[in-house]
């Protein structure tokens, strides 16, 4: 596109993501908005359109997205197409649109599961093949992605959209339908999210962890048992909640279910926000009662460098200063190199802690290469994206099965037009 008229382009990005409506169906959504856009959830994020899972083939996420993209290059065209999505002619085209203003799809959101369905990228559990940002392995000794270190092999791995469309094509694979035909997007335009890699993923094993191990292995809050001592940090953590009026709590009765399931590793278990908002406690807790070990100045280590992730998020604007950018990757692989060594010291424990999970790797991504090329990831975190399919759910809960899609799209329109 010519620099001149980079000025009147507004970027765009989209999200998918899925949520059930009734015990046997789920909704299916995609969103769009605008990158410099700001106001609720229903001023900034707009719907493309609402699926039945059960009505969905193998074919129709492809097909849908293609007509995404078709929408958006006419955007970036700045005029009204002459050939339609299917490629028959169109009556009425090269009209200018929007008083010449143009929209450029230049950022994807969403989950792991979807960028799976989406992308066809491999699943955390794929064996030779486990990230979609670099060629990290879960079987290949050379490419562990549980290899933290600063000399892991698979950080000179990290594809370019270039590199990663001559693999597909050299091994015969499908370049995705979104990178297929909406012009200008990148593989680097797919976002890992705080929302899911953070805050509901390693955010929510170190905090987990941490409770787990002072409050109810070590109890260092008192009790006599297990029950007890989850008695005595829940109290101590609302204690927390009231000094700090913190705006984001746990909701419910706080259980050892909470903090670790039965059987399982250890993982606070709760709402995105709320896990965000309780890394200060698990920090203070840890300042606190620590003993000294090169254990816990591990657990110290992690924590800290946590909170420092968060503090970067909410102090630094959208575009980060040099400094933080510097930080920013030497956090990431630090904080990841210090939990894998937990990990390491604690495998085969009787307790089992410091669960390995590919969100860690993820999370060095996201510090490393999305943070330093698009800013502060608290412009692209979900959370707003969440909400609109939680609204859209509630829609949905009042509507028939056999005319939802519709009805959905319709109700949102009404709820949209009447903020105004």
């Amino acid at each position: 596109m010519p620099e001149h008229l980079w000025p009147s382009t507004i970027p765009f990005g989209m999200h998918a993501d899925g949520g059930p409506f009734s015990k046997t169906d789920s909704l299916f959504i995609i969103s769009f908005n605008s990158l410099l856009g700001s106001g609720t959830t229903l001023r900034k994020r707009f719907l493309f359109t609402v699926l039945r899972k059960n009505e969905m083939t193998p074919q129709t996420l492809d097909k849908a997205l293609q007509i995404f993209a078709w929408s958006f290059n006419a955007l970036l065209d700045g005029r009204t197409p002459n050939v339609g999505p299917s490629g028959l002619p169109l009556l009425g085209g090269g009209e200018r649109l929007a008083s010449s203003w143009r929209g450029a799809l230049c950022q994807v959101r969403g989950d792991w599961e979807f960028y799976c369905s989406c992308f066809g990228f491999p699943r955390w559990n794929g064996g030779d093949r486990m990230c979609f940002m670099c060629r990290a392995s879960a079987t290949i000794p050379d490419l562990l992605y549980t290899n933290c270190r600063i000399d892991a092999p698979w950080r000179d791995t990290i594809w370019t959209d270039e590199s990663y469309r001559a693999y597909l094509l050299a091994n015969g694979l499908h370049i995705p339908a979104l990178l297929r035909h909406a012009i200008g997007l990148r593989l680097d335009c797919i976002m890992p999210d705080v929302l899911h890699t953070i805050d509901l993923g390693i955010g929510s094993h170190i905090i987990g962890n941490i409770l787990f191990v002072f409050a109810i292995l070590r109890g260092v809050f008192g009790g006599a048992n297990f029950g007890e001592r989850v008695t005595a940090v829940a109290g101590h953590m609302d204690a927390w909640y009231k000094r700090t009026k913190c705006s984001s709590r746990l909701r419910g009765k706080l259980s050892l279910e909470t903090i670790r399931a039965s059987g399982d590793w250890p993982k606070l278990r709760g709402k995105a926000a709320a896990i965000r908002h309780l890394a200060p406690y698990a920090k203070e807790i840890v300042d606190r009662f620590h003993n000294g070990t090169p254990e816990d100045t591990l657990i110290q280590n992690v924590i800290t460098l946590l909170c420092r992730f968060y503090e970067i998020l909410g102090s630094e604007s959208q575009f980060l200063s040099a400094h933080v950018r510097a930080e920013l990757p030497v956090l990431s692989q630090k904080l990841a190199e210090f939990y894998s060594q937990l990990a390491s010291s604690n495998f085969g424990v009787v307790n089992r802690l410091w669960k390995m999970s590919p969100k860690l790797h993820l999370f060095e991504h996201l510090c490393q290469i999305t943070a330093i090329m698009y800013g502060n990831p608290r412009y692209f975190w979900t959370y707003a994206d969440e909400d609109l399919v939680g609204q859209m759910i509630e829609i949905a809960e009042t509507c028939h099965p056999s005319t939802l899609p519709f009805s959905v799209l319709f109700k949102w329109l009404h709820c949209f037009f009447h903020e105004d």
